[in-house]
This record gives C-alpha cells, sequence and structure tokens, in this order.
C-alpha cells in the first residue's frame, strides 16, 4: 500500500474545482471529494493500475465529472499533481 500525499498545487485545483461546483449546485462539490477520495483508495492500493504516461505521469477521469486526476509514484508514496477539467486546454500539465 502506497499513502497519497497531495501536492499544493493539487489541493489548490481540487478547492477551485470544489468551490466551482458549489456554486453552481449545493453539495455538487462534495459529490466530487467523495470520489477523488474513492480513486485515492484505489490508487493507494494499486497504484500501477492506470496507464503510465508522459514523463511517468498517470491519470485517470473522476466519472461521473470531468475531471482528470494525475498522479506520479514516487519511493513509497503516491504524489497527486493535478486535478483539471477535460475541457481545459490539453497544454495545461504539471509534471513535477
Amino acid at each position: 500500500m502506497f499513502p497519497s500525499i497531495i501536492k499544493d498545487q493539487a489541493a489548490e485545483d481540487i478547492q477551485e474545482a470544489y468551490e466551482y461546483l458549489e456554486s453552481k449546485e449545493k453539495d455538487l462539490g462534495e459529490k466530487l471529494l467523495k470520489r477523488i477520495e474513492e480513486y485515492l483508495e484505489i490508487i493507494e492500493s494499486n497504484p500501477y493500475i492506470f496507464k503510465e504516461g508522459y514523463k511517468k505521469v498517470r491519470q485517470i477521469r473522476v466519472k461521473p465529472f470531468q475531471y482528470i486526476l494525475r498522479y506520479k509514484i514516487y519511493k513509497g508514496f503516491v504524489g497527486v499533481i493535478q486535478l483539471y477539467h477535460g475541457r481545459q486546454h490539453p497544454n495545461k500539465r504539471v509534471y513535477k
């Protein structure tokens, strides 16, 4: 099992998405957070389940939302590096 660490950029992204969804519909942001937690549990138990991409970044779509969660596997932990909306420009990438 790999513990997960949410990097500062990802924490900001999650907060921004939460606030945006809450402004659209009450408790929608809470539903996003719950789904992210569920995916983090999957990633922590088997971080290799999702395909490795450019610069060893892996990603998963947070369903039913159109947000994409990006993470990297480091020595002994999983680092969540970004959350972005799937309709954002595809060049919005963070590879730290």
